[in-house]
């Protein structure tokens, strides 16, 4: 897969003839409750965060104190519940770091068989402590294997979208901590806004007309570049072009990021409901530019 060419929908981001949108699919979301818990942490989020840490086991926690352990973590957490899939990325972790980062890898993909899906970014973030002791080669190195390992499906989840994001923003940043914030106006990112909520609406449907309602949604929440923004083709949803509108969100000042995500939650909950992938993306989003959310409650959305 070639990450500059591949679309949003034909890598793996947006399935290409989605199956209708089952109950079993979809959780019950509210917009306003979800935007509003941002940048905020309440005695029920952290209750969350603490019921989500205490089902990580201990030997996952303990895989997040070393450099070396970290690195592994990082690899099994890109491995699926596909043998073949698993396969192809510990054969790139073995050809490029060695038989004992790709033998812990394996060792602990069985310890992540029963753990939330939520729990996987949390790690990534407990990790990043014993990564940042890393030289500068060695970080490097780290990434570029990653992205390697995460493209060895031709699928890029959003899971890993946010991984290599949140791991390469982090890393790079523990050498040069002073992030400077360089867009002060929508207008200024107002394209880079367009790519990430296409890419968005384009994550439940291949229709344009669906896509272009659930994006109208969003946009009334920006008023300011509601006129500019318009629907871009899926496949001009590039996952790079992704990438480079999300760094360079990540560097718009704080109110520019946190309107970009009232917009993409009303974007996603239109109908009152999210699905897994939704929700996921969302998250991912919201991690690549430095505006991690806190966990939501969820239940399952109503029927009939």
């Amino acid at each position: 897969m070639d990450v500059s060419e591949e679309s949003f929908v034909s890598a793996g981001l947006a399935p290409a003839a989605p199956a209708a949108r089952s109950a079993q699919s979809l959780v019950a979301f509210d917009p306003t409750g979800v935007i509003a818990g941002a940048g905020s942490l309440t005695e029920s989020h952290f209750k969350s965060a603490q019921a989500l840490l205490q089902q990580i086991p201990d030997s996952l926690r303990l895989a997040t104190q070393t450099s070396s352990s970290a690195q592994a973590l990082m690899f099994a957490l890109l491995c699926d519940d596909e043998p073949e899939n698993s396969a192809k990325v510990l054969s790139v972790v073995r050809s490029a770091l060695g038989d004992e980062i790709a033998n812990s890898a394996t060792h602990l993909i069985e310890n992540l068989a029963t753990l939330p899906h939520e729990a996987f970014l949390p790690l990534v973030q407990l990790s990043l402590p014993s990564l940042r002791t890393l030289d500068e080669s060695a970080t490097e190195n780290l990434l570029a294997i990653l992205d390697q390992a995460a493209r060895t499906d031709a699928l890029i989840s959003p899971l890993e979208l946010a991984m290599i994001k949140v791991l390469t923003r982090s890393l790079r940043l523990a050498r040069q901590p002073a992030t400077r914030i360089e867009y002060y106006s929508f207008q200024a990112v107002a394209d880079d806004i367009a790519v990430v909520l296409s890419s968005l609406a384009y994550v439940g449907t291949d229709k344009d007309d669906e896509a272009a309602a659930s994006l109208a949604t969003g946009l009334a929440q920006l008023k300011l570049v509601e006129s500019r923004v318009v629907l871009l083709k899926a496949e001009d949803c590039s996952l790079a072009r992704l990438s480079q509108s999300l760094d360079r969100l990540a560097i718009s000042s704080l109110p520019i990021r946190k309107r970009l995500l009232v917009a993409a939650a009303h974007l996603i909950g239109a109908d009152g409901t999210v699905t897994v992938e939704e929700a996921e993306l969302y998250r991912a989003i919201a991690a690549s530019i430095d505006c991690p959310m806190p966990l939501w409650e969820s239940s399952p959305a109503p029927t009939g």
